[in-house]
């Protein structure tokens, strides 16, 4: 997989990242990847408490669940069941919600204060 990134400069544009992929498991991967920073850019847009992409990523542990939930998804759809359900549970553990990897979830869910919460 190839990467080119280009750091814009002015404050209110975020990092754009291009992902060049090449085979079938890259490019669901790349595809993971920009719902992930979508829904991203999504919570900053309807978060007032937010305060940029950067925060939203590494510190909202309802956007860690639905990261892991995302590529748990993509492993199910390939057939890696094991591997996708283990990913859940340290998901779990982790962050305190639970999605099933078979679970269907549409672009910019939003989990806030989720512990406890269960889908699927």
């Amino acid at each position: 997989m190839k990467t080119n990134i280009t750091i814009q400069q002015q404050a209110e544009k975020p990092v754009r990242v291009q992902f060049i992929c090449q085979n079938k498991l890259e490019r669901a991967l790349c595809k993971t990847v920009r719902y992930i920073l979508e829904e991203a850019d999504s919570i900053c847009e309807r978060d007032p408490a937010a305060l940029g992409r950067t925060e939203v990523l590494l510190m909202y542990s309802g956007v860690h669940a639905v990261m892991f939930y995302r590529i748990a998804h993509m492993l199910n759809d390939r057939g890696l069941v094991l591997s996708a359900r283990a990913l859940s549970q340290l998901a779990r553990f982790l962050t305190g919600v639970e999605i099933h990897p078979g679970a269907t979830i549409g672009k910019g869910l939003f989990i806030d204060h989720g512990t406890g919460v269960v889908i699927g």
